[in-house]
């Protein structure tokens, strides 16, 4: 009989412990639009194409962020984009 109710114990602990994890909500709420349509204005990309129909989105932010370095930059900006014809 012991051991019924420590299994039942054991899968009740495991069943709470469960729904816990599936009801907790760490993340926080969305933003406002606002704020989200003032923060993208600082953005300009633009997809193109190449000849197999592969997107390659170009553009970025107006400031560069610190991980961008110049070198890298400079290899994004050289390669070559073809636009796809319609």
């Amino acid at each position: 009989m012991t051991r019924i109710l420590s299994g039942l114990s054991a899968l009740l602990l495991v069943v709470m412990v469960g729904a816990g994890v599936y009801l907790w909500d760490p993340l926080p709420g969305n933003p406002a639009s606002a704020a989200l349509a003032a923060t993208a204005e600082g953005y300009d990309a633009e997809i193109l194409r190449d000849e197999y129909g592969v997107p390659h989105i170009r553009g970025g932010a107006t400031g560069m962020p610190p991980s961008a370095s110049p070198m890298r930059m400079q290899k994004m900006i050289s390669r070559p984009f073809r636009k796809s014809s319609p």
